[in-house]
């Protein structure tokens, strides 16, 4: 059996806390719940025991990627942040699964290349 994915999920918004990090609970065979990612630092707090995981703050997010902590992000952060966020993960050699498709606002997404963000919508669900 290979290692399970280990994710980071950046953003700890409603859906980020009702659906995605929960369904990490589930995910034990393939995927595995590796760090938080809040701007929140009351959130974090709480997530961290509740989940049993280092957090970071979104300044942290960078450092978080250079670690080799993680091998995925699942960003749920709000939209107008994806497409950095994405970059940056992309340029850290992590692979990246958007909530949202990462245009922002202005229709910038175009930037993106081919497959460095990808919809849940496109993509069969692990959990």
């Amino acid at each position: 059996m290979s290692s399970p994915i280990r994710y980071a999920v950046v953003g700890a918004g409603w859906f980020g806390q009702a659906a995605v990090l929960p369904a990490f609970k589930n995910a034990k065979e393939n995927s595995k719940l590796a760090a938080i990612v809040s701007g929140d630092a009351q959130k974090r707090a709480v997530l961290s025991s509740d989940y049993g995981v280092p957090t970071y703050s979104l300044e942290q997010y960078p450092e978080l990627l250079a670690s080799g902590s993680v091998d995925a992000v699942y960003l749920v952060s709000p939209n107008s942040i994806h497409k950095e966020q994405t970059i940056l993960a992309a340029q850290s050699g992590i692979h990246v699964l958007c909530e949202k498709h990462g245009s922002g606002s202005g229709g910038n997404g175009g930037r993106l290349r081919p497959g460095w963000c990808l919809s849940h919508d496109c993509l069969p669900s692990s959990f």
